[in-house]
């Protein structure tokens, strides 16, 4: 495939997205709030409104990423790095294993859940499958959790008022 079709395939995904985002959030608002509601309660319609402004932003993302790709092409085509990509250095086997890893992962964070809590399960998580994925540094794997789960606490807890399992340290 060459790099005009997959600058093109790019610019075609991030327009799906804002039309799939632009959509959402157009549904989203023709919810009408149950009466059963209080004044200060966000109501049904936050969190696809939310989630179609997510798509949507992702969708604009991929477009600017595409365009970026067609502006960094020199004349004769071919395509100046902007950044290096990282061969995957594992074997066939252990890239065939990430699934099950995932999913073990998954099991663990939802039984260390109650005894650790939420956001000590959540980082060990995070962490462990970022760096699972091998595109990131420890340093950046580690931060990236941290602000994960600073902002699923900033979300669920203050925003939307929902109880996190808390473990013997209070978080």
């Amino acid at each position: 495939m060459s790099s005009s079709e997959s600058s093109g395939r790019g610019l075609a995904y991030g327009v799906f997205l804002v039309i799939c985002g632009c959509f959402l959030a157009w549904q989203a608002w023709l919810i009408e709030p149950s009466g059963m509601t209080n004044p200060r309660d966000i109501g049904p319609k936050a969190f696809p409104l939310a989630l179609g402004a997510a798509l949507a932003a992702a969708g604009v993302w991929f477009c600017l990423m595409s365009v970026r790709a067609d502006m960094s092409r020199s004349p004769d085509g071919a395509v100046e790095p902007t950044s290096p990509v990282k061969p995957d250095v594992l074997s066939p086997v252990a890239r065939a294993l990430r699934p099950a890893l995932v999913i073990v992962g998954l099991v663990v964070l939802t039984l260390a859940m109650p005894i650790v809590g939420f956001s000590i399960a959540t980082f060990v998580f995070a962490t462990l499958m970022l760096l699972l994925m091998g595109d990131r540094s420890p340093l950046s794997c580690v931060i990236t959790a941290v602000a994960l789960v600073a902002i699923v606490q900033l979300l669920f807890v203050r925003v939307f008022q929902v109880v996190l399992p808390t473990g013997p340290l209070g978080l």
